[in-house]
């Protein structure tokens, strides 16, 4: 019974070792393999694309780009725990595949993750990120279409970070961005200013130099032709 039982524990025990090394084996990924996929997954990017509605709201087209037969992206986000996305080669058109998201009053950062497709090479190649802005309420504001405002932090159209400060810091902000702006315009008057005197100073010693200059040829021009009527008034006597 002992020995009969040993030879059972004897057959798992090389079936066990028999199995794990096929499944050793079959899920081996070459060098080559491996580096040709990292190199198909390098090549994937997102981006995304905002596109304004007749109605005044927004689309966000978000694009995954050069998505091969080998790869597939999942997609999740950290707004939506519910929001999953798996995409493959035959979803894309010509490798991009493009979702549209019409929420634009939230900020939302996007996780993409690139996988390989061919067995035995199935693991994760790479992990990108993209942070969808939100518009920014203040960008329509007055205080924000002014030449001196515009562009300034908190009147740019969309932003990826929320603004913490209330309504009445955000407006004293931009305030003190007018304030900051006309003081550098009116250092740089004051700097144009000076400029010009000094150049108008520069020109008018040139110009003096100049007339020296040509009023002393003229005097040496003089002087010569003096000297050589004298000369020949001289040469004339002395025949």
């Amino acid at each position: 019974m002992a020995k009969k039982l040993l030879i059972i524990l004897f057959l798992l025990f090389s079936y066990f070792c028999i199995t794990s090394n096929v499944y050793a084996e079959d899920n081996s990924c070459t060098y080559k393999e491996q580096a040709n996929l990292n190199k198909l997954a390098g090549s994937v990017e997102v981006s995304y694309d905002i596109q304004k509605n007749t109605d005044g709201t927004y689309i966000f087209k978000i694009s995954i780009y050069n998505l091969t037969s080998d790869l597939s992206v999942t997609v999740t986000n950290d707004y939506d725990a519910t929001f999953f996305l798996t995409i493959v080669s035959e979803m894309t058109n010509n490798g991009t595949y493009t979702f549209e998201v019409n929420d634009y009053t939230n900020i939302i950062k996007y996780s993409f993750v690139v996988r390989a497709t061919t067995s035995p090479c199935t693991s994760d190649l790479k992990k990108l990120t993209l942070v969808k802005p939100k518009k920014n309420k203040y960008h329509d504001y007055n205080e924000c279409k002014l030449a001196d405002t515009e562009g300034y932090t908190y009147c740019t159209e969309w932003i990826t970070k929320d603004i913490t400060l209330s309504e009445s810091e955000v407006l004293e902000k931009i305030q003190e961005q007018r304030s900051y702006v006309k003081r550098i315009k009116t250092t740089k008057c004051a700097n144009c200013s000076t400029n010009v005197r000094m150049s108008a100073r520069l020109e008018m010693i040139m110009m003096y130099k100049r007339f020296i200059v040509i009023g002393l040829s003229i005097g040496i021009a003089l002087d010569i032709i003096y000297i050589y009527l004298k000369v020949s008034n001289i040469r004339r006597s002395a025949l």
